[in-house]
């Protein structure tokens, strides 16, 4: 009879620890995974003869603005080059 009570409260207690556990998982996966996505409005900017001219991108996310940033520009006169607020 002892033995079923003490089995009987590791059980609840696992369930407890298991819950708590689960919880904080999720809570951290949650937050590092939010963390991880930067935002940032972006534009295309065009500079020639003292004129500059600013196309905007929108908003871009995750691995859009990780590539948007690392494109090279090529103007077909002055010069070209991107640029994330």
């Amino acid at each position: 009879m002892v033995i079923i009570r003490m089995l009987a409260k590791m059980n609840k207690m696992n369930a407890k620890s298991i819950l708590f556990t689960s919880s904080i998982i999720f809570i951290l996966i949650t937050f590092i995974g939010c963390s991880k996505k930067e935002c940032k409005e972006c534009y295309l900017i065009e500079e020639d003869n003292g004129a500059k001219y600013e196309t905007s991108k929108g908003k871009l996310c995750g691995k859009e603005l990780e590539d948007f940033e690392s494109q090279v520009w090529v103007a077909s006169s002055g010069t070209a080059y991107s640029e994330c607020r």
